[in-house]
């Protein structure tokens, strides 16, 4: 469902079981500003997904498996704060 949500701005994964897999539906979600993954499971592999979310501004990874190295993926996103 998350990928029917063209025009979201702002989305906040709080579940402590979220997943990699559950960033993948959020490719195509273009306008997207702010991204909320603090004390999920996500890893370094959903910031493949994120690279590409070109309008994100704000990005919380608090308490999650992502590493110094997988944060260099997101070195293109020019608007990330």
């Amino acid at each position: 469902m998350l990928g029917e949500l063209k025009n979201a701005v702002e989305i906040a994964f709080q579940h402590p079981d979220a997943t990699d897999d559950w960033v993948a539906p959020i490719k195509g979600l273009t306008g997207l500003r702010k991204l909320h993954l603090e004390k999920t499971k996500i890893t370094d592999k959903a910031l493949v997904t994120i690279a590409g979310l070109a309008n994100l501004e704000y990005l919380n990874v608090y308490g999650t498996g992502v590493t110094d190295a997988g944060l260099d993926k997101l070195k293109n996103l020019k608007k990330l704060r």
